[in-house]
């Protein structure tokens, strides 16, 4: 996707419907098929300039994010533009390591976070070292 497309999406909080929508469309056969497949593909950038930094720090904090854990209760996390992240039981600094990976800084524990390539999910793992996150954007 274009940066300014992959921001504006995450911004208005459609990313997942439009993941959805994908993978809801007719058969590769069908007619409807290819008009709704060749305007998901006019959306997708094939250049591979990296997003910066203040361009995935604004998709981050667009909406809240679900942290899942394992035999936990689900909470919210909260991304800042100001490189903060926040659930109701901890805060911690993020730092950007690549365009889909992020790491959390909370006292000397760190917890890593791998987003997928529309960012509309992440997996990780928690600050343990051990236990496996999953996250997605919480829509309104």
């Amino acid at each position: 996707m274009k940066k300014t497309q992959l921001i504006r999406l995450a911004t208005v909080g459609i990313l997942t419907s439009l993941s959805v929508a994908h993978a809801q469309s007719p058969s590769p056969g069908s007619s409807s098929a290819s008009s709704t497949n060749s305007a998901l593909d006019s959306m997708v950038d094939t250049s591979s300039e990296p997003l910066s930094n203040a361009q995935i720090r604004a998709i981050l904090s667009a909406h809240p994010w679900t942290w899942s854990r394992v035999g936990f209760s689900d909470s919210v996390l909260n991304f800042a533009t100001n490189g903060k992240a926040a659930t109701s039981d901890w805060t911690a600094a993020y730092r950007i390591v690549s365009s889909h990976t992020i790491v959390l800084h909370l006292d000397t524990r760190t917890a890593r976070l791998k987003f997928s390539d529309d960012y509309s999910s992440y997996t990780g793992v928690d600050y343990d070292t051990v236990t496996k996150l999953t996250g997605k954007p919480v829509l309104k």
